[in-house]
Parts: C-alpha cells; sequence; structure tokens
C-alpha cells in the first residue's frame, strides 16, 4: 500500500466514511472494479461523463451507481 493525500468535499468524505470499511476501502473497491471492467482511467472518466451528463444526478448518487454497478449489484 502507498499512503497519499487525496482531497475530497466534506460530503464525499461523510459518504466514503459510511461505506463498508471506510474512505480506503471503498476507494480500492471503486479502482478495482474499473480495473476488472478493463477500463483505464480516461475511458472510465469519459464513460461517466456522458453517461451523466444530460441527467440532474449528485456526484453522490453518481458514485453511489457507479459503486454498485462495479460489484454487480
Amino acid at each position: 500500500m502507498v499512503a497519499r493525500e487525496v482531497t475530497l468535499p466534506p460530503r464525499h468524505w461523510e459518504w466514503l466514511a459510511g461505506q463498508p470499511g471506510g474512505a480506503s476501502t471503498a476507494l480500492r473497491r471503486l479502482v478495482e472494479a474499473a480495473l476488472q471492467a478493463g477500463e483505464g482511467p480516461d475511458r472510465s472518466r469519459r464513460t461517466l461523463d456522458r453517461r451523466f451528463q444530460t441527467s440532474e444526478y449528485t456526484i453522490y448518487e453518481r458514485v453511489q451507481l457507479a459503486t454498485l454497478e462495479g460489484i454487480g449489484a
């Protein structure tokens, strides 16, 4: 493991802290899901941007949806 600083808005930290295993575990799951899907960082970002471009989801809702899709829920 490598420790690094991540800067997020308070509501993102609140959401991450409420996830099973806490913020670090939730972030690792999100990254692993993207890697297993065969998507590099740019492709993942473009896919999410395109998907939510016209939606009215908040970033909190977008992360929840992406997390659920990543774990096959």
